[in-house]
């Protein structure tokens, strides 16, 4: 299994939001579209479930959502790998300007991953 930066951006998405969840909290919001389209890739497959389960300890289900705002996640995020790569700014030209406010499409659901 080949490692791309967006299936390392989606791995340590799913770490943060796994973990996110465990703490009781809402969803993470996802604003890259280089990695959610690496995500949609992969749900529904056996290697999904897998990458989830290694990732965030349960396989994560998909569910679209939208809005703009603060992320919550970057915080937890960098303080466990550092800077947000730019791959979290590619694709959309309004995305994370400030990487802690943004546009965003995606959100993680724990359960079944769906489209």
């Amino acid at each position: 299994m080949s490692t791309t930066v967006e299936r390392r951006g989606l791995g340590r998405f799913l770490a943060v939001a796994g973990q996110q969840f465990a703490d009781g909290g809402s969803s993470a919001e996802m604003f890259s579209q280089a990695v959610d389209a690496a995500w949609h890739r992969m749900l529904g497959t056996p290697e999904y479930a897998a990458f989830s389960t290694e990732h965030a300890d349960t396989v994560l289900g998909h569910r679209t959502m939208s809005g703009t705002g603060p992320i919550g996640w970057v915080v937890s995020y960098e303080k466990t790998y550092g800077l947000l790569p730019e791959i979290w700014s590619t694709g959309r030209a309004e995305s994370c300007g400030t990487k802690t406010s943004s546009f965003w499409g995606r959100s993680p659901a724990s359960g079944t991953a769906t489209c």
